[in-house]
């Protein structure tokens, strides 16, 4: 069992101790590069989707993976 690590100093390492070409080919993220397009798809019922600033989600769904789902409009809001 580990019981004791030891501490890093402050400042122990800075940017004068990595070689510039340490990074290389290290996260070449898509910044400032051409010739490429982003898209993105959303389901059919995507638009009646709606999600409050607490984070609960309100759909007007009719399946989840392909099972029929009946909402009730009480406490059990789906029945499958």
């Amino acid at each position: 069992m580990l019981t004791h690590t030891a501490t890093i100093p402050t400042n122990y390492i800075t940017s004068t101790g990595i070689a510039a070409s340490a990074l290389d080919n290290k996260g070449n993220w898509n910044i400032g590069k051409t010739g490429y397009t982003l898209t993105q798809s959303f389901p059919t019922n995507f638009s009646v989707m709606e999600i409050s600033g607490t984070g609960e989600v309100d759909a007007d769904i009719a399946k989840i993976n392909g099972v029929d789902i009946i909402g009730d409009g009480s406490v059990t809001p789906f029945d499958v």
